[in-house]
């Protein structure tokens, strides 16, 4: 029992080949190496001091899933460098092109509370990556950037997890390209997403964009989002705070 997807794009539908071909379970979505990255690194840095050894394992587990990573996520077709949203169970990327590959620049060290910067993804595909999230395929400037490309075979403005906008990602996002100097991609991100929650007057959970216009989600079977949704009203705080000249302390 459970899901099958275990990240935060849980549904089924946002599980695919580009070319229709069948997925094979179990998957290993990008972000998550991400996050699986920093919590290694991080407790690395923890038992430096406590159990050397221990510390050094986990340092050594982090440098080889960065070394995989890169060899097989990071992928590049017309438009640029982009990430498989996962790899499959026989090891094939899925190429779509999600929101979620810029989760990977947000789970990582920053100067400010880790004294460097390094995510799981090599530094010299973050500019790369940084243009693509922005490309206009992903980025609506009065929206926010879409879970999913406009030029995919699955994209639906009005789908769960398949070109919908969730504020909560958008400001991962956000945070990330902030922490790697791309301070005025962020800048963009948060004044779409702060324009879509202005209009709704509420956190809400995820939304439609679609010819200029902004809409309530709706499933085929009648689901809505939740108008106040705990995540989206935390990155709307989260949003307001990069806008003081100092951190809240």
């Amino acid at each position: 029992g459970g899901l099958a997807t275990q990240n935060w794009m849980d549904s089924e539908e946002s599980v695919f080949h580009e070319n229709g071909e069948a997925v094979a379970y179990p998957v290993a979505p990008v972000e998550v190496q991400g996050y699986a990255y920093l919590a290694l690194k991080l407790w690395a840095r923890h038992y430096a001091a406590i159990d050397p050894g221990l510390s050094a394992s986990l340092d050594g587990r982090a440098k080889k899933m960065k070394q995989l990573f890169n060899r097989h996520y990071v992928l590049e077709d017309k438009d640029g460098i982009f990430l498989a949203s996962a790899i499959d169970g026989k090891g094939k990327p899925l190429a779509a092109v999600r929101s979620s590959m810029g989760h990977v620049i947000w789970a990582g060290l920053d100067r400010e509370n880790d004294g460097c910067l390094d995510s799981i993804l090599e530094d010299r595909y973050i500019p790369s990556l940084a243009r693509r999230l922005m490309a206009k395929d992903l980025f609506e400037p009065e929206a926010g950037i879409r879970t999913l490309s406009t030029g995919s075979v699955k994209f639906s403005a009005n789908s769960y997890h398949n070109g919908s906008i969730w504020p909560h990602d958008n400001s991962i996002i956000a945070e990330g390209l902030e922490k790697f100097g791309f301070r005025e991609e962020a800048a963009q991100i948060r004044q779409a997403i702060f324009k879509a929650l202005s209009f709704f007057g509420t956190p809400i959970e995820l939304f439609v964009y679609e010819n200029g216009e902004y809409k309530d989600y709706c499933s085929p079977s009648g689901q809505r989002a939740c108008k106040k949704q705990a995540w989206s009203a935390a990155s709307l705080l989260a949003a307001s705070l990069s806008q003081l000249p100092t951190k809240a302390v």
